[in-house]
């Protein structure tokens, strides 16, 4: 008798489970829910695309002038503007533009000097101006130049000369530089962000300027390359020989 309580407890444990496995029914292990995510919160930020790409810099320009002259075209007119102060040296108001008459240029002298372009020093020779600042249209140039010399200065605050170069970019006239001269296209606003060729010898007629500082004051990139170009914009350093060539062949290359 002692067993049977053990064995009745066994068989209700039996019967208790068969009756919760009926045929037809199933037991499914519950899905456990998946836990949440959460973004984590260190991942950088992606990194934007550049959107100021910095211009690249021209690099050292050897140029060779062209053996054929100027030939009038649909895309040149052979005609050449230089924007002179009312002095300047001898070699740019008369050696220069002569070596773009052999060339094939027809050259024109715009100032506020009435009658002549006197050289400086005073008395070695002049040459004769065309027309007045204000008459000038430069769409009708390949060129306009500028020499800077004794009265460069002069030319820093000139509204009616730095409305022609202002046309000039506007118009995509080669606009080009030479001596000191570069610090008028910069008090123009023209050469922000630009390189620009200048000499930095502190002669007397610079009344103690730095003229590097000059144009780097008014966001040029100052260099002492020789010649340089940056888009339609061409300096040189004093007397550059490179000078004539370099415009030569970029004027029969367009």
């Amino acid at each position: 008798m002692k067993h049977t309580i053990p064995l009745l407890g066994a068989l209700i444990l039996a019967l208790a489970a068969l009756s919760a496995c009926a045929p037809g029914e199933t037991t499914v292990a519950p899905t456990p829910s998946p836990a949440p995510t959460t973004a984590p919160t260190n991942v950088p930020e992606p990194t934007p695309e550049p959107t100021d790409v910095p211009r690249p810099r021209p690099t050292p320009w050897r140029p060779t002038a062209p053996e054929q002259p100027c030939e009038p075209s649909d895309s040149r007119s052979c005609n050449i503007l230089f924007v002179l102060p009312e002095s300047g040296y001898p070699y740019w108001t008369w050696s220069m533009p002569s070596e773009f008459e052999q060339a094939g240029y027809e050259v024109s002298v715009a100032s506020r000097a009435i009658t002549s372009v006197n050289s400086c020093p005073a008395g070695t020779t002049s040459m004769e101006v065309d027309l007045q600042l204000a008459d000038v249209n430069v769409q009708v140039y390949d060129a306009v130049i500028l020499t800077g010399g004794g009265g460069c200065q002069s030319q820093w605050d000139d509204e009616e000369a730095h409305r022609i170069l202002r046309d000039a970019v506007e118009h995509e006239v080669v606009l080009a530089a030479v001596g000191c001269a570069p610090t008028i296209l910069a008090h123009a606003g023209l050469l922000e962000d630009r390189l620009a060729a200048m000499c930095r010898l502190d002669w007397e007629h610079k009344q103690g300027l730095d003229y590097c500082e000059v144009i780097e004051d008014l966001g040029a990139i100052c260099t002492n390359q020789v010649l340089v170009r940056d888009g339609l914009i061409v300096t040189a350093r004093p007397r550059s020989w490179l000078f004539v060539p370099g415009m030569l062949e970029m004027l029969a290359a367009r």
